[in-house]
């Protein structure tokens, strides 16, 4: 059968609201609450709103996919009131779909065994990062819902490929790898490439561009990602002003950079083949440019 699968974004409540009235989805997912244009909205409780607009939108024998690991879980259940809800969650087993026997390949890339009320089966994704098997259960939970075979939901999920500019392994001509994740940034988003580095041997480099979109959060949320990697990574090195206030929240071993330029010319100090790179920011940041110039590659805008 054919499925369309439409992403319903929003920068405030009431958005979602209305283009759920126009896709009537049979299933929805929602992956998280998260804190992306978390000062558009007005708080987190406004996003946590918002984006339970969605369930709303199902139909009477519609399905809801929802996270058991998030702060929200609670509020949507009662949201879909009688509709059918499937969980998911990373390790929790009381999910409907979740996670055993974590590991990882020579890659980076998780491994796992997926548990349904289908059954259970060994996946490898081609995807860096432990939120990517999240999101792999989710996919999971949704294909289920529309009647796919544990086979088939198995091979969906080993065949996924990495988008450019999420998380993208590859290497620089000395040696280094490097992983494209600039396409795009939110605080969550940032822990969570945070987590993927701190997985890898050897020196771990997180290297930041400004977060937009967070109006009077920003400081806040900038404050957060350097306390967060703090520990976590071996180094931040970082450009814009706003991420000024993360490198003084990571303390020792973090470095702020007034322009590109500098950053690219200190990055280019870093010969260690053993050293793993992660490089992210908001679109308005344009931290692709650093990649190209650390791994030589042609520049494609996102």
């Amino acid at each position: 059968f054919d499925a369309a699968v439409i992403e319903l974004g929003a920068s405030r409540v009431g958005e979602i609201a209305f283009t759920v009235s126009l896709t009537k989805p049979h299933v929805c997912v929602l992956t998280n609450a998260g804190t992306a244009h978390v000062g558009e909205f007005g708080g987190p409780e406004k996003i946590v709103e918002a984006k339970g607009e969605i369930i709303e939108g199902l139909g009477a024998r519609g399905i809801a996919v929802l996270n058991l690991d998030d702060k929200a879980f609670d509020i949507w259940v009662a949201r879909a009131g009688a509709r059918k809800v499937l969980s998911f969650a990373l390790s929790n087993s009381r999910a409907d779909f979740h996670a055993t026997d974590l590991g990882i390949d020579a890659r980076g890339c998780p491994a796992f065994t997926l548990n349904t009320p289908a059954g259970s089966a060994p996946v490898q994704l081609n995807l860096l990062g432990t939120h990517n098997v999240a999101n792999a259960l989710a996919a999971a939970a949704a294909a289920h819902a529309l009647g796919v075979s544990l086979a088939g939901i198995v091979a969906g999920l080993n065949d996924v490929q990495p988008v450019k500019g999420r998380t993208v392994a590859q290497l620089a001509p000395n040696g280094m790898r490097v992983i494209d994740d600039t396409y795009n940034a939110n605080p969550t988003s940032v822990a969570a490439a945070t987590d993927i580095l701190t997985g890898f041997p050897g020196r771990k480099v997180l290297v930041l561009g400004d977060i937009g979109e967070l109006g009077a959060w920003a400081e806040q949320g900038h404050r957060d990602v350097g306390a967060y990697a703090a520990g976590k990574v071996d180094a931040l090195y970082a450009v814009g002003p706003l991420m000024a206030h993360a490198v003084k929240a990571f303390g020792q071993d973090a470095r702020h950079f007034e322009t590109q330029a500098e950053l690219i010319e200190a990055l280019g100090a870093e010969h260690d083949k053993n050293t793993t790179i992660l490089i992210k920011g908001s679109r308005s940041a344009a931290m692709e440019n650093v990649v190209a110039a650390l791994c030589g590659t042609r520049l494609e805008k996102h």
